[in-house]
């Protein structure tokens, strides 16, 4: 069954990774690492900064999945979905 990454243009051929994306990423970090050192910032602010942004990214993705279970689990068809046994 084909996957976004294997549907990619820039998907691995051999393992289907989305080289693509990695590419774009690793970009995006070597970037702004050269640009922290060219203005001198030093090695605190250079982590903290970035890992604060993360830190909060990933609560708020946390946050969205779980409204998104409460959300389907909540609708009468979803109590078999969710792993929830109807009382009779």
């Amino acid at each position: 069954m084909p996957t976004f990454a294997t549907m990619s243009i820039l998907a691995s051929a051999r393992t289907g990774a989305p080289a693509g994306a990695l590419l774009v990423v690793m970009t995006v970090a070597m970037t702004a690492v050269i640009v922290q050192r060219a203005v001198g910032t030093n090695a605190a602010n250079a982590f903290l900064y970035p890992g604060t942004i993360g830190v909060l990214s990933l609560l708020v993705a946390y946050m969205v999945t779980n409204i998104g279970r409460c959300g389907s689990c909540s609708a009468a068809s979803g109590a078999r979905r969710c792993g929830r046994r109807r009382s009779r």
